[in-house]
């Protein structure tokens, strides 16, 4: 995986996403095999080192029909 190859030559500490509703268009609804027009999730993520460096960024399509997020939240304190 990515995260395995960049973890061989540092640590990442945390990473950022915001998911995001859309209407797939045709180039991303073929890549998911479903139908243009279709709900799917758009996932924007930064990752960071452990000092707080961003180290990548990712932007991913989910199918709505195929995937549920659960998600953990923390509160700095």
């Amino acid at each position: 995986s990515l995260y395995k190859l960049i973890e061989q030559t540092m640590a990442i500490g945390y990473a950022n996403q915001e998911l995001e509703s859309v209407l797939l268009e045709d180039g991303i609804s073929q890549l998911l095999e479903t139908e243009v027009g279709k709900p799917a999730f758009l996932a924007h993520t930064v990752a960071y080192s452990m000092d707080g460096y961003p180290i990548l960024y990712d932007n991913s399509h989910y199918r709505a029909d195929k995937y549920t997020f659960h998600n953990i939240l923390y509160r700095e304190h």
